[in-house]
């Protein structure tokens, strides 16, 4: 048996590479109690996800605007 089967305890130095292989998400793993299944966060994370590097660099002062905006509006501005 091995743990592809749910069987025994993998050691970190055996599941990093599984992890990077599979491009899984390793917080379930780490953090089962948690539920990382929101829908909606998931899509916006695939979307980033999917950026190339120069798409992702000019997302990121539009991101934090949009934030700003939609936090002032909602008088959670922090």
């Amino acid at each position: 048996m091995g743990m592809e089967n749910g069987d025994g305890n993998p050691t970190l130095e055996t599941l990093y590479p599984v992890v990077r292989l599979y491009s899984a998400d390793p917080r379930p793993i780490f953090y089962p109690e948690v539920d990382f299944h929101d829908s909606v966060r998931e899509n916006l994370r695939f979307l980033l996800e999917t950026c190339t590097e120069k798409e992702a660099k000019a997302l990121i002062p539009i991101m934090r605007a949009i934030l700003d905006a939609l936090r002032a509006k909602d008088g959670d501005n922090l």
